[in-house]
């Protein structure tokens, strides 16, 4: 794990198969507050980045917090974006983007699967017919009901773990 870190840093190592995009309106960085310095803030962001292609955030976050205290809210919405984003790309998804009350989940080519499974669950977070599957450009388009305005980050963010939780369960099931 310590060369394949090394490799990533000097950019010498190959990116992974698959990267998602996942944007999500949602409060997701190193604050200065919590890292007061600039050059320590820029290296453990590139620190997560490793940690990410490594596949060891717990190990991060935990280091994290040792040596800069409890995580406020948006460092830990930073640690579970970066976690989404590789759960995302394991579920077959390439992308995913949440603007206003509107997600669209696309997935790879030969993972259109994930759509369905994803489509089947997501029923409990949209408006009635606010599921919308382009075939041809594999694209689920999700218009989502909020309840409240005053939760909608952590909302966001547990609707898609639901999501892609679903999809790999049913991916390793079927």
């Amino acid at each position: 794990m310590l060369k394949e870190a090394v490799e990533i840093l000097k950019g010498e190592s190959p990116p992974p198969e698959r990267e998602a995009v996942v944007e999500l309106p949602v409060d997701a960085y190193l604050p200065e507050y919590y890292i007061t310095d600039q050059e320590t803030r820029v290296e453990e962001y590139r620190r997560l980045i490793v940690a990410g292609r490594t596949g060891s955030i717990a190990e991060f976050a935990s280091e994290l917090e040792d040596r800069f205290g409890e995580p406020p809210r948006p460092v830990r919405q930073l640690l579970e974006m970066e976690r989404l984003r590789l759960r995302a790309a394991g579920a077959g998804l390439e992308s995913v983007t949440a603007r206003g009350n509107e997600m669209q989940l696309k997935a790879y080519k030969d993972e259109e699967g994930a759509l369905a499974r994803a489509a089947a669950l997501a029923g409990r977070f949209c408006e009635d017919k606010g599921i919308y599957a382009d075939v041809e450009s594999r694209t689920l388009y999700l218009k989502l009901r909020f309840e409240e305005v005053n939760n909608r980050q952590e909302l966001l963010l547990m609707w898609l773990n639901a999501i892609i939780d679903d999809i790999l369960e049913s991916g390793q099931s079927a």
